[in-house]
């Protein structure tokens, strides 16, 4: 393992400032920037399939609309998952060049090993998408690989009765900082090496704070825009 000379930079959705977030491309973009690691929202499908969809309707991001629990994995593989990415110049380019919603299946697949996945689970009712994606992770032996987390407490409470299942703390639980100073940081610090995630770290000005003051980990929406070659 490296010697950590600055915060585990992890790709949020895959990085969603970047591609359209959740997706393959997101995933392989973000990788050749140089992430340690991703954060993917899983939901289930009315057949049991965990994919990877982050809002609670199809119509946010796609050209779909309802739940992803009221639809099956074919049923969705009609859908582009690229629809509504829109760049700053005002266009649309996944309109013409459609992008599916991918399996958590062919997510991890698509991450290696050694590189850190958390896999935020959005879904109600909890038992449905837990299910899911408990069966995938065992299928797949992938249990090493991942932190799950949720911010239901109903997903978090079914998810540590699992053995060998790496939960996070639900948001109930955890501690939110809206400004991290050396004083905060070291309060954090005062009872153990108490890790720090820090989200919003979006440009290399907040990277180099985020880095000086001892972030463990960093959630980023562009990885592209953090480690761009020279940064």
């Amino acid at each position: 393992m490296r010697t950590q000379k600055r915060p585990w930079i992890i790709a949020h959705r895959a990085g969603t400032s970047d591609y359209p977030e959740n997706t393959l491309l997101a995933i392989e973009e973000s990788l050749k920037a140089g992430v340690d690691g991703e954060w993917l929202s899983v939901q289930a499908t009315k057949d049991g399939v965990p994919v990877l969809y982050r809002p609670t309707d199809l119509s946010a991001l796609t050209d779909g609309s309802g739940a992803v629990s009221s639809k099956t994995l074919a049923e969705l593989a009609d859908l582009n998952a690229g629809y509504a990415f829109k760049r700053p110049d005002g266009t649309y380019p996944y309109r013409s060049r459609p992008l599916r919603i991918p399996t958590l299946e062919a997510a991890l697949q698509a991450v290696p090993e050694g590189k850190q996945v958390y896999l935020d689970l959005k879904q109600a009712p909890a038992w449905h998408v837990v299910d899911a994606v408990t069966r995938v992770l065992d299928a797949t032996k992938a249990w090493h690989r991942v932190k799950l987390y949720s911010t239901d407490a109903q997903v978090t409470s079914l998810l540590e009765r699992i053995p060998g299942a790496q939960v996070a703390e639900s948001r109930d639980a955890t501690v939110t900082a809206q400004l991290w100073t050396p004083d905060s940081v070291r309060c954090f610090r005062s009872h153990g090496r108490t890790p720090i995630v820090m989200l919003g770290v979006n440009t290399p000005t907040d990277l180099r704070d985020a880095t000086r003051l001892g972030a463990t980990t960093v959630v980023v929406d562009s990885p592209r825009t953090l480690l761009r070659p020279g940064r």
